[in-house]
């Protein structure tokens, strides 16, 4: 279902910030932003609107403008600016992105299941932290953390495996617990999803047919 212009501007104007508002809330200019994020020492925006006006007049028809371009950063993006400045300032902004990116990687390998020295968990890290430098990890978590993308990619895979599982052996086959753990885990962080994304986004996919099937074994468990 196409969402409605009114509902998706308010969704954008809640839940982000524009340019202009990060740099009120941060106490930093708008070039400065942009130049620590270029530099990789914070998140980019998670969402870019592109508004157009058309006039119309009798006498010669419609009139498109240019588009208008809107970015919209995560809240939590005020602080990592005021950080990323300071480290910027006080090691210059090379050395500074290589210290955010140690730190990155160090909440994602402590929060990580998965074997320190796992050839997957490096590979892990590289994703998550070129999702956390693009900004897309504000537009499906609650707070701008590497943590809680470890936390929500392993809920996913968990309730997916669950539903397979259950499709291929029914819900009783299904680990109740482990279940029940990644649906916790995925509503503590998870953020609101947008109207304009909410049919694709996990929640509608992974997470909602997660939370059915969980009523339906503890439906079969109690009858």
């Amino acid at each position: 279902m196409t969402a409605t212009y009114e509902e998706t501007l308010d969704y954008l104007q809640r839940h982000f910030l524009t340019l202009e508002q990060l740099s009120e809330r941060s106490g930093l200019a708008p070039s400065r932003l942009e130049a620590l994020i270029d530099a990789g020492l914070m998140p980019a925006h998670s969402h870019e609107a592109a508004f157009r006006l058309t006039v119309y007049a009798r006498v010669n028809g419609h009139h498109p403008t240019e588009d208008k371009r809107v970015r919209y950063y995560h809240p939590d993006l005020a602080e990592l600016a005021k950080a990323a400045d300071t480290a910027a300032q006080d090691l210059g902004l090379a050395d500074a992105a290589i210290a955010v990116r140690a730190q990155h990687d160090a909440e994602v390998f402590a929060a990580s299941s998965l074997a320190a020295g796992d050839l997957a968990l490096r590979a892990f890290a590289d994703d998550a932290w070129w999702i956390w430098r693009d900004g897309t990890i504000g537009v499906c978590l609650q707070r701008f953390a590497p943590a809680n993308i470890v936390r929500k990619t392993e809920a996913v895979a968990a309730m997916a495996i669950a539903l397979e599982q259950a499709a291929a052996d029914g819900p009783g086959a299904v680990d109740r617990s482990a279940l029940e753990v990644a649906l916790e885990a995925y509503a503590a962080v998870a953020g609101p999803f947008g109207p304009h994304e909410l049919d694709t986004s996990t929640r509608a996919r992974i997470y909602d047919p997660a939370l059915a099937l969980a009523a339906r074994i503890e439906r079969g468990a109690a009858a």
